[in-house]
């Protein structure tokens, strides 16, 4: 029997006796895909799921994000593919019985509730921002601009003025936040309707723009949290050339270095002023501009090049 029809074997002999859930437990260091598509898991996520009846079966991906690589899958009590160095992982209950007291045996044990767990394990290599093959919380000049990171206002950027309109992370192009301080929700509502921009918006053009959701900004901030594992995230964040805001002082009486609304009406995302990025959701949303004041928070628009 090799190793992984024992596992399997193991999985389906433990079903029948303990248990009729499955998770996987993700950490922001990577994401998980399922060849169902289905089943996907996005890094910093917990995703629970059922397995009700006989021929569950199923095959997961585990794939590192910037700056990390796959190291392997967590072993322990109840967890597949224990210590297993291969990216892939099936997990399945095994096939279905003719056997009439084997399926009522089956089918009381799936009413217990017990779980069974998957997660992926990732080492932190670094990127290497400028490609001169030094990873960057080992460089001392990380853009390679000739000027030293404690030295450099935008240790990551080689644009020294670090103050441009827009921002291009990940794949995306970026409106700095403070473009739309002063603007009620409901205006960019009005524009932006179920996301996607097709007009002016304080003297720019958001035709092609979204006015990104409260999983978008995740995404962005989880961005940040990957490409600098040794300091502060802000501190990534800012050297890349963002703009801060004061925003929200007089309701949470602190001042965060950025805030922004997204196209969620009870969404605020901010950072504090710690090393940390944090959503806060309002009962009540009018404060922010939905009832036409205009706010001090500004935006988070996208679009892709």
């Amino acid at each position: 029997m090799n190793t992984g029809t024992k596992t399997l074997f193991i999985f389906f002999v433990a079903l029948l006796m303990t248990g009729c859930k499955f998770a996987l437990l993700v950490t922001a260091n990577g994401d998980v895909s399922s060849s169902s598509g289905t089943r996907d898991c996005a890094g910093g996520s917990i995703c629970e799921f059922d397995v009700t009846a006989a021929g569950f079966i199923e095959t997961f991906t585990a794939t590192a994000r910037p700056g990390y690589e796959f190291s392997k899958w967590q072993a322990g009590d109840y967890y597949q593919c224990a210590d297993s160095e291969n990216p892939v992982c099936t997990v399945s209950n095994g096939p279905a019985s003719d056997d009439p007291l084997f399926e009522s045996i089956r089918n009381s044990i799936l009413d217990t509730g017990m779980y069974f767990y998957a997660k992926p394990l990732f080492t932190f290599v670094g990127i290497d921002t400028d490609d001169d093959g030094i990873k960057d919380h080992l460089d001392v000049d990380d853009d390679n601009d000739g000027i030293f990171d404690v030295d450099d206002p935008c240790p990551l950027n080689p644009d020294l003025s670090c103050g441009l309109d827009t921002i291009a992370v990940d794949g995306k192009i970026w409106y700095q936040p403070d473009l739309f301080i002063g603007v009620a929700y409901q205006e960019i509502a009005d524009v932006c309707e179920s996301g996607i921009c097709n007009g002016p918006l304080n003297g720019h053009d958001m035709t092609g723009w979204t006015w990104a959701s409260g999983s978008d900004v995740d995404a962005l901030m989880a961005y940040y949290e990957t490409i600098n594992d040794q300091e502060c995230a802000l501190h990534s964040f800012f050297a890349d050339g963002w703009r801060e805001t004061n925003s929200v002082v007089a309701y949470f009486n602190l001042t965060f270095p950025l805030t922004g609304m997204t196209s969620g009406p009870s969404e605020l995302y901010y950072m504090d002023p710690g090393c940390y990025f944090n959503t806060q959701t309002f009962v009540s949303v009018a404060w922010m501009g939905e009832a036409g004041i205009p706010t001090q928070m500004g935006g988070f628009f996208y679009r892709t090049p």
